[in-house]
């Protein structure tokens, strides 16, 4: 159920089990973990995206146009390169993002859209806390919800009201993967000194 697995699948799974963490070590354990992510990660993208009907939405990647063939408003892009990603979320005043469970930090198509002055529909998170400065761009739902018309709504209602304008160099500067990669190796190096060499 959503009440169990909020997230972190495989320690969900564990937990679930009453199985040690050294258990995903075990590769028949490993397997089990991701394939019940995979189903529960789906089953919940596609209620969610369901509850938006009648809204217009471009969904993006492979699988939509079968799961969803007589939604009236849905346009189906099919898959986009990675670099290209930056480009399209530019086109839009608002983006929708599912993070496959991440507890503290999000994709960085989120801080992609952000740094593009599109408004950001998102699973809450507790990263969303350290990029301030885009609070006005971030338009959340929680992590099990099944129903994000609303969030939807809102964040559509705002994107029409106002051009975002954030200060995207900082934003990327600060919050992107390099700068969290940066914190990361001064935090071990600040445990273990000589293990950063």
């Amino acid at each position: 159920s959503s009440e169990t697995f909020k997230g972190n699948v495989a320690k969900d799974v564990l937990a679930a089990l009453s199985l040690p963490a050294t258990s995903l070590l075990d590769p028949t354990i490993l397997r089990l973990a991701t394939a019940v992510d995979r189903m529960l990660r789906l089953i919940s993208r596609y209620s969610k995206v369901n509850s938006l009907r009648g809204l217009p939405v471009d969904l993006y990647g492979t699988g939509w146009k079968e799961a969803f063939p007589d939604h009236e408003g849905f346009t189906f892009c099919g898959q986009v390169a990675h670099p290209e990603v930056v480009n399209v979320l530019g086109r839009y005043k608002a983006t929708l993002n599912f993070d496959p469970g991440f507890e503290d930090g999000l994709h960085d198509r989120v801080l992609s859209a952000l740094a593009q002055g599109t408004h950001v529909i998102t699973n809450e998170n507790r990263f969303l806390s350290e990029i301030p400065s885009a609070a006005e761009g971030i338009h959340t739902f929680p992590y099990a919800a099944v129903d994000i018309r609303e969030a939807a709504e809102n964040a559509l209602l705002r994107a029409r009201g106002e051009d975002l304008e954030l200060d995207s160099k900082d934003l990327i500067l600060r919050h992107g993967w390099i700068e969290r990669f940066y914190e990361l190796t001064k935090r071990i190096n600040e445990i273990e000194p000589t293990s950063a060499n």
